[in-house]
């Protein structure tokens, strides 16, 4: 018997948006890479793509953190914190200097797209929070 047969029924719903969003970050992930193999990406799919990716991110971050918090309901887990974001906003910097195969003197750019990208994905999940 499976684990999550084992659950209750909410759990099992919570299991299974979790691996629906694993699922979906992973898609999006690939489609990142596809995009990195191509020969000179349009530089608006590149944005797309890397904030279709970030907004993946942040739903699966946000399954994984309810699936934890109904299994694990009287722990104090703490999660995403805010300056995590830095960290992303910096992955991407250097995902879109890779994009730009990596010709000096674009950082800011880079840095400015990507701060960008990431605000306007989370921007768009609390957005979605707070309404639900």
């Amino acid at each position: 018997m499976s684990v999550v047969a084992q659950l209750p029924s909410t759990n099992v719903g919570l299991w299974r948006e979790y691996r629906q969003a694993f699922q979906e970050f992973a898609r999006k992930a690939q489609s990142v890479q596809s995009l990195k193999d191509a020969l000179n990406p349009a530089r608006a799919s590149i944005d797309d793509a890397l904030l279709e990716l970030e907004r993946a991110r942040l739903h699966y971050n946000n399954c994984r953190d309810a699936l934890a918090s109904a299994l694990l309901p009287n722990s104090r887990l703490a999660f995403a914190a805010p300056r995590e974001h830095v960290q992303h906003i910096r992955e991407f910097a250097q995902l879109l200097w890779d994009f730009d195969d990596r010709r000096e003197g674009r950082a800011d750019d880079n840095w400015y797209r990507a701060e960008k990208i990431v605000r306007s994905a989370v921007a768009e999940t609390s957005h979605q929070l707070t309404i639900a």
